[in-house]
C-alpha cells in the first residue's frame, strides 16, 4: 500500500513545476507608480513602499506606488526585485545613518557604513520617528528600554536614522550597542 505522503510530494512538485516564474521582461519595464483612485473615482487605499528595476543602472530603486494599476515592475521588497532581475551581486546597505562616518563603496560598488559603537548608540536612542507623508511602511526602529526592534509605521518623510527595512537590519545594527 503506498502512503498518501509520497502522492501528495508528487503532486505539489508536479504544480510547482508548472508554475513559471517571473519574466524577466518586467525587468525592462519602466517605472510606473499606479495611480491613487480608480477609473470610477474610488480610492485605491493607502500608497505603499515598492521597489522597481532599474535596467541602464542594473539596481533597484524605492518609490511609493498609489494603489492602483501600475505594471509588474513592481516588487514589495528590495530583496525580490534584486532576486528578480539583477545581473551582479546585491548591496546589503543603501545608505548609511547620517551621524556615522560618510559612505564608502567597495569593490562590488556597494555602499560600505562603517560605524563607531558611540555613533550606533545615538542612531539607536533615537526616537522612532513616525515622519510626515501619507504612505503606510512598515519599518523597523530600536527601542533602548526593551533592547528590541519594533515595528512602527513610517510615513514616508522625513523621520531620523531609527529607521531600517527590517528587522535584520535593525538588530545588525543596533544590537550590542
Amino acid at each position: 500500500m503506498i502512503s498518501p505522503h509520497p502522492l501528495l510530494l508528487a503532486a505539489l512538485l508536479a504544480t510547482a513545476a508548472s508554475q513559471s516564474p517571473v519574466s524577466r521582461d518586467v525587468c525592462n519595464m519602466q517605472v510606473d507608480g499606479g495611480s491613487p483612485t480608480m477609473d470610477d473615482g474610488s480610492s485605491c487605499g493607502p500608497s505603499k513602499e515598492a521597489w522597481y528595476y532599474r535596467s541602464e543602472n542594473d539596481d533597484c530603486n524605492y518609490f511609493i506606488y498609489a494603489g492602483c494599476g501600475g505594471n509588474k515592475n513592481r516588487f514589495n521588497s528590495l530583496t525580490d526585485c534584486e532576486k528578480t532581475c539583477q545581473i551582479k551581486p546585491p548591496c546589503p546597505h543603501l545608505s548609511c545613518p547620517e551621524s556615522c562616518n560618510p559612505p564608502t563603496r567597495d569593490r562590488n560598488n556597494c555602499i560600505k557604513c562603517t560605524c563607531s559603537k558611540g555613533q550606533k548608540r545615538r542612531v539607536c536612542n533615537k526616537p522612532r520617528e513616525r515622519g510626515n507623508g501619507r504612505a503606510l511602511m512598515q519599518r523597523w526602529g530600536w527601542d533602548a528600554k526593551t533592547k528590541s526592534c519594533i515595528d512602527f509605521s513610517y510615513g514616508g518623510l522625513p523621520g531620523n536614522d531609527n529607521n531600517f527595512g527590517t528587522e535584520k537590519e535593525c538588530k545588525d545594527f543596533c544590537s550590542g550597542v
